[in-house]
């Protein structure tokens, strides 16, 4: 039992990184709000611009390749001049930009352009946050913090869903684009006053001789381990990635086909959408408790393996009643997203502080990367199994299985990282 003093010395650290992690929780729900407020509105930005599925694809996918430009530099940054600074820039730099799309785009390049922007603002706002925390808590909680903060970016997918829908169907989409955008001037601030790194988290980069960057992460003797993590993580974006950014717009069409039409049939599929990814807020929370429980690998299987049989038959649901295909989209939501930290605080105990932030910027541009190829992908498969007259798809399945089928390759890659000694490191000793 600890003493008085001791007591008094361990108490506040106790209080403080509980602070931080609830001041870095709400800043990112309200710095991600931007993430799909396109989405969210994207059925009246496709009637205005006169766009494919395919061309939406292609927007959504630009914003995936503005996060992965920048989220290599975010992550070197990061360790180089720590992460409070890149937070708040990058928070004002997707508050702005978001801003200029609702105001400014007015055809298919034009939302290119300013979705690229936001995404580039939003690079910066994930993996410095995973690096500041990875610093206040112990590996043995560290999944259940890591979890919290990407749980607070799903809140803000969720967000995004919640208000633009509803906005856009009472007033127009860029009005809700616009006012979904403020929250990462908030988000800056939060992140500004309230958000601060470990003690002496400063002193201990670049002790003990090693070297931050480029040069220490490939010189890591458990590269190989951090490969076939990584590979997971892409598989896992894949599959959640691309159903996150087409689940708006199937609950459109199950609206449709339940008898909704206009606005009314954006404005009840925006809120199925959102209830749907709201649930999934839970997952990454829960997925890093039960990796702190049982460990990393043996997590991550469990959760893929409820996650890819739901990618193989949701879209089939779209002529089902409404109640079924929002049951099943709660659960696929949940667990699609529930393994997404998992990745992050595995990474983090197979490498040494001084390069975790490169790392982490790594892995999420190699799996936004992947997201970058599979909205698209979808939007493809889409058109090609449904008429080109068609106004709204019928046909949903193919596109869903083909996230799924993706998502398998997790899997094989945690199979081979299971056999490497290097796997033990991660989750105290349980792989």
């Amino acid at each position: 039992m600890l003493d008085a003093q001791t007591r008094g010395r361990a108490e506040p650290r106790v209080e403080g990184r509980t602070r931080v992690l609830l001041f870095a929780c709400l800043a990112m729900a309200l710095a991600y709000l931007p993430w799909y407020n396109y989405s969210a509105v994207l059925p009246l930005v496709r009637r205005d611009f006169d766009l494919s599925a395919s061309d939406a694809g292609l927007i959504l996918s630009s914003f995936q390749l503005g996060y992965v430009a920048v989220v290599l530099l975010t992550g070197w940054l990061s360790d180089r001049v720590g992460p409070r600074a890149v937070l708040v820039a990058s928070a004002l730099v997707t508050g702005f930009a978001s801003v200029g799309f609702g105001f400014f785009a007015g055809d298919f390049a034009s939302a290119l352009f300013w979705r690229l922007l936001v995404g580039a603002g939003c690079g910066g706002l994930y993996v410095p946050g995973l690096a500041l925390l990875s610093e206040w808590f112990a590996p043995h909680e560290r999944g259940m913090a890591l979890g919290a903060y990407t749980g607070a970016l799903t809140i803000a997918y969720a967000g995004a869903y919640l208000f633009a829908g509803p906005l856009a169907a009472i007033s127009d989409w860029r009005t809700a684009v616009i006012i979904t955008s403020l929250g990462c001037f908030l988000g800056a601030a939060v992140y500004w006053r309230l958000v601060r790194r470990a003690p002496g988290s400063r002193e201990a980069r670049g002790a003990r001789g090693r070297e931050p960057g480029w040069r220490g992460l490939l010189r890591a003797p458990t590269i190989g381990a951090v490969a076939l993590l990584t590979l997971a993580y892409c598989a896992h974006m894949w599959e959640a990635y691309g159903f996150l950014g087409w689940v708006g717009p199937f609950f459109v069409a199950v609206a449709q086909r339940n008898g909704f039409v206009g606005a009314e049939a954006l404005g009840v599929g925006g809120t199925l959408a959102a209830v749907a990814v709201l649930l999934s807020a839970i997952g990454p929370w829960g997925g890093g408790v039960l990796a702190d429980r049982i460990g990393r690998v043996p997590a991550i299987r469990l959760l893929l393996g409820i996650s890819i049989p739901c990618s193989l038959v949701f879209g089939w649901l779209i002529g089902a009643p409404m109640a079924l295909g929002l049951v099943v989209g709660l659960g696929y939501s949940l667990f699609a997203m529930a393994d997404s930290a998992v990745y992050k605080a595995g990474l983090t105990e197979l490498l040494p502080a001084e390069v975790r932030a490169t790392a982490l910027g790594l892995q999420s541009a190699l799996g936004f990367g992947v997201s970058v190829i599979s909205p698209a992908v979808f939007g493809f498969v889409l058109d090609a199994t449904n008429p080109a007259a068609a106004a709204t798809p019928a046909v949903w399945g193919w596109a869903f299985v083909v996230l799924g089928v993706g998502a398998c390759v997790g899997q094989v890659a945690l199979l081979a990282l299971h056999r490497l000694p290097a796997s033990k490191a991660m989750g105290g000793g349980r792989g």
